[in-house]
């Protein structure tokens, strides 16, 4: 899960320097970075949490 969430840091930091390159607005890096970073985790999110689930499996929490 620390991965997971990692790698959206990642995504979220890549993006502003890629969008810079086509434009010179703060404010279209941080949107669109955010944007990115939101449709990578939806896109990630239940490969990640059936890892979580399979390495829980067998398992009581509480």
């Amino acid at each position: 899960m620390a991965l997971w969430i990692a790698s959206i840091f990642m995504v979220w930091g890549v993006a502003p320097p890629l969008v810079g390159l086509v434009t010179d607005s703060g404010v279209w890096q941080k949107a669109v970075a955010g944007a990115v970073a939101a449709v990578y985790s939806a896109a990630t999110h239940r490969r990640a949490e059936t890892m979580v689930f399979a390495r829980l499996s067998g398992k009581v929490a509480r």
